[in-house]
């Protein structure tokens, strides 16, 4: 079910230039949005490590392997703002729908993770 609402879009720059000259190998940055609640820190790690490597991969030797060429800025939807179907989709409909309609057992996880990602967030400097 994660993998049918899972969507990327590419978008390949005319140019892109590191320090004013024209780069020599690919550059990237990703940016993935998610809604509020779904990553933690280990997860965010994991996010960003998984996407580096995918796309060293897909490059299949094309250029050197070199990790400092991807950027990969995990981003949280706060609670309220993710739509979808024309509508606002709050977590726990969200997760309901990841976890087979069971409303009462999202609301709950939704609630956890909320509170989890903002106590992280507020021990951020």
């Amino acid at each position: 079910m994660t993998r049918s609402v899972s969507w990327l879009w590419l978008h390949r720059p005319t140019g892109v230039y590191v320090g004013g000259a024209p780069a020599d190998a690919p550059r990237y940055k990703v940016v993935p949005s998610v809604p509020e609640g779904r990553l933690d820190e280990q997860k965010r790690a994991s996010v960003i490590a998984e996407v580096t490597e995918a796309i060293l991969d897909a490059e299949n030797g094309a250029w050197p392997r070199d990790a400092s060429r991807i950027w990969v800025f995990p981003t949280e939807i706060p609670e309220g703002h993710w739509g979808g179907w024309g509508k606002i989709r709050p977590l726990a409909t969200i997760l309901a729908r990841l976890t087979g309609d069971d409303t009462k057992r999202a609301r709950a996880l939704a609630r956890e993770r909320l509170a989890a990602t903002r106590a992280e967030h507020a021990r951020l400097p």
